[in-house]
């Protein structure tokens, strides 16, 4: 007989309240299950100030455990950072004689760097605890595709560390058909692991909209405003932002809002175009304003650097999704989402590489045309393919545990 998920032990490289994709994605996911009356314990790092270690009960059924320190700017400093504050964490956590036992462990974001954690809450529950490895994208492949990962002897090291984790894992979701596939010919001996595990959103109720934030923008605003909510870094590229540079003034009729953190090298690439308000770049704000300014622009954007020979399914996109409005992506070639985007009728894609001529005409073309009549598909993609319960229901499936009801 199935066990019933009394506890969920959460594993991550970023707790909350830190605000990124991964955080809230995550804190949809443990609301749902708190929901279901299902204790929820948070264990892993968060980036902010000095050095401490936390311990935190923000409400009954949820308590968080970790080390809060400070990200180094350097790849290669924040890396050994990521490698070595796990095991300083369980060191800490056997100290304060810290032994959670649950039914469920559930590593996420950076999981390459989470496996022991993920080895010492399996033995405080006594061996019987599912273990399960989500995988937003292909790391390392990703991170060497685009230069952030460079030399042989660190990506061979850090492909050997993703290796551990998913063996020390019962099951591995991915989050891109195309990257599940890629894993199990890569790892045949483990391609019964491995499980396609779409990214997820709950729809935004009424009350989850907030209007506390107004984005500057220009004094005259431009016919279309196009908005990107996300973090802007290396994944991204800069195929994009050459091509606003490249526009005449005079005849660029676009706003684009980038709202989210920004890589040292995105900035510094870029600066140049914020001076001249071609685009306006903006802190991270709450979910509830974000979605206010969101359902307020004219379309969404997606980046993706043209170098990627990986599939990811950006949180963004559901965000787009849930706010509906049309989506513009910028993706690298053969990308799975251009065929789901474009069969749905709510956007266009292209090549991140393409050239600026044919994006300008795209764009023209597209929002000349009437392309607010398919609004009904974002909801229909949300609810039936992309509701957290859809998610929660295939992890609960694949770690042999009762359906929450």
């Amino acid at each position: 007989m199935a066990k019933r998920l009394n506890t969920l032990i959460v594993l991550s490289g970023s707790l909350p309240p830190e605000l990124n994709s991964c955080t809230e994605l995550l804190g949809d996911l443990v609301g749902y299950a708190k929901r279901h009356g299902v204790q929820v314990a948070y264990c892993g790092l968060r980036r902010g100030g000095r050095f401490r270690f936390f311990f935190e009960e923000p409400d009954p059924f949820e308590s968080r455990y970790g080390i809060e320190y400070r990200a180094s700017q350097n790849v290669v400093i924040r890396l050994v950072q990521e490698l070595l504050l796990p095991y300083v964490l369980v060191i800490y956590l056997k100290l304060c004689k810290v032994r959670i036992a649950g039914e469920l462990i559930l590593s996420y974001s950076p999981p390459v760097t989470l496996t022991p954690l993920s080895q010492y809450f399996w033995r405080c529950s006594n061996y019987s605890a599912s273990r399960l490895l989500v995988l937003r994208d292909d790391f390392p492949l990703w991170a060497k595709d685009v230069g952030v990962v460079k030399g042989v002897v660190t990506y061979w090291l850090l492909d050997r560390l993703s290796a551990m984790s998913r063996r020390a894992s019962d099951a591995v979701g991915c989050q891109s058909i195309l990257n599940t596939e890629k894993a199990k010919n890569k790892d045949p001996n483990m391609a019964e692991k491995y499980f396609f595990l779409q990214n997820w959103r709950t729809p935004t109720i009424e009350g989850g909209r907030t209007n506390n934030w107004i984005a500057p923008t220009s004094f005259m605003r431009r016919q279309y405003r196009i908005v990107y909510a996300g973090t802007i870094g290396e994944s991204q590229g800069t195929d994009f932002f050459n091509w606003i540079r490249q526009e005449p003034l005079s005849e660029f009729f676009f706003e684009f809002h980038f709202i989210g953190n920004v890589s040292k090298a995105i900035r510094s690439s870029i600066e140049d175009l914020v001076k001249l308000n071609r685009i306006y770049l903006h802190r991270k704000v709450n979910q509830g304003d974000l979605i206010t300014f969101i359902e307020s622009c004219d379309a969404g954007l997606l980046l993706l650097d043209s170098r990627h020979t990986t599939n990811n399914i950006p949180g963004k996109y559901l965000l787009y999704l849930d706010c509906k409005i049309p989506i513009v992506g910028m993706l690298n070639p053969n990308n799975e989402l251009k065929r789901e985007i474009e069969h749905a009728g709510i956007g266009f894609c292209l090549d991140s590489d393409t050239k600026p001529v044919v994006l300008r005409n795209w764009l023209e073309d597209y929002f000349s045309s009437d392309c607010g009549t398919k609004k009904s598909h974002f909801n229909e993609l949300l609810q039936k393919k992309y509701h957290t319960k859809i998610a929660v229901d295939k992890v609960i499936e694949k770690s042999s545990l009762e359906k929450l009801s």
